[in-house]
């Protein structure tokens, strides 16, 4: 196969993975974006800062914000002012958010996928942002 093809088909299943994953998102009530936040949230150990997220999510605090806003009238977080400083804003799992449908949808997403391909795939997608961003 061409390498042009390569690079289409995989832009392309980048492309249909995402529609797929927002499909289950959209079925558990969540957006996409919402069901990736709350999985951050979860790896960070329960709680981030808004400029952190905004940080690994590539886009505004205030975008993140309104994440945060609906996921909190939803109950899935709440929002406190961090101790150590009163300008950021922390973002937390609320008690008893449920995550395991959230884990068990990435966990069936990487079903026998193995560690050197979960590498390559890592590789590719980093140099793929940075190329994005360069633009």
């Amino acid at each position: 196969m061409k390498k042009s093809r390569k690079k289409q088909l995989i832009a392309e299943y980048l492309f249909r993975t995402a529609n797929l994953l927002q499909k289950q998102s959209v079925r558990d009530g969540l957006t996409l974006r919402q069901a990736m936040l709350l999985g951050t949230l979860e790896e960070a150990e329960g709680s981030a800062n808004l400029s952190d997220l905004s940080e690994r999510f590539g886009c505004t605090r205030q975008n993140i914000r309104q994440l945060v806003d609906a996921l909190a009238s939803k109950g899935f977080v709440r929002t406190e002012k961090a101790a150590d400083d009163k300008r950021e804003t922390l973002v937390i799992l609320a008690e008893g958010a449920a995550q395991e449908n959230t884990a068990e949808v990435i966990s069936s997403v990487f079903k026998g996928i193995g560690e050197k391909q979960l590498d390559g795939t890592l590789e590719c997608l980093e140099k793929m942002m940075e190329n994005l961003k360069a633009l």
